[in-house]
């Protein structure tokens, strides 16, 4: 058995086992990435699953998986009148093909004590969808590429790379990405865009040098137990190959 399928087989149950059993909810219960804030969506449905964090099982709750009997339009719906009390929240459509079902993808913004909560929700069946966090797993140079990375707010609706499993369910738990390697971005993706997304969140100190997004996070490190963090500043960096642009994650200076 090659060595991809046995990882496969060990990650599908390492999140077996950090997953609730079915049932059925009259809500849904995710939380932010950094502020550990929670937005619980009041709809009743046949929850798959909780996922938490691969090998640290805690409080927080990244994403779940449920279904119900509404269509894209009406769980937006919901998710708009929760999330509309507080001033500057929205949740917008985003047309880029993450899930299967092409164009049934939206970014939850939600603003708390002046920063910004992000959620992905993602329609991958008729009556299947999927709600998590914003966030991805650094793996730094000299760590273990098979264990935890350090968690880093990243907006995963702009990266159409392979292989980031953005698309694969459980994938959406924790991508990951590998420090210095490039990552292919959609069509018209672009620094600026990278920019707003995380001057609009509140959660950095940033600088633009020589072409470059220079992060300095500003997050307690000891906000939640249950995640390690990127605290150090990061570097995001881009170039353009026959007219597609990528991005790579360093540690920046």
């Amino acid at each position: 058995m090659r060595v991809s399928s046995i990882l496969f087989i060990l990650v599908f149950l390492l999140l077996l086992s950090g997953c609730d059993s079915s049932t059925t909810r009259e809500s849904i219960e995710v939380n932010a990435l950094y502020s550990g804030n929670e937005l619980e969506i009041p709809i009743k449905a046949d929850q798959e699953g909780y996922f938490a964090h691969l090998s640290d099982i805690g409080t927080n709750r990244y994403g779940a998986f449920f279904e119900i009997n509404k269509d894209w339009d009406e769980v937006l719906t919901i998710i708009d009148e929760v999330i509309s009390e507080k001033t500057g929240s929205s949740i917008v459509k985003f047309p880029n093909k993450i899930g299967v079902m092409n164009g049934n993808d939206a970014i939850i913004s939600v603003r708390s004590d002046g920063k910004m909560d992000y959620f992905l929700l993602v329609r991958y069946g008729s009556d299947e969808y999927l709600i998590s966090t914003m966030g991805a797993d650094v793996i730094l140079e000299g760590m273990n590429p098979h264990a935890d990375g350090l968690s880093l707010l990243i907006p995963l609706h702009f990266i159409s790379d392979a292989r980031v499993p953005v698309s694969s369910g459980y994938g959406l738990l924790a991508p990951r990405l590998y420090e210095g390697v490039y990552y292919e971005l959609f069509e018209g993706i672009d620094t600026q865009m990278f920019l707003d997304f995380y001057n609009d969140s509140g959660w950095f100190d940033i600088k633009y040098s020589g072409g470059d997004i220079v992060l300095n996070p500003t997050i307690n490190s000891s906000a939640q137990s249950d995640r390690n963090f990127l605290t150090n500043t990061v570097r995001i960096s881009f170039e353009t190959r026959v007219g597609i642009t990528y991005f790579s994650v360093q540690r920046g200076s």
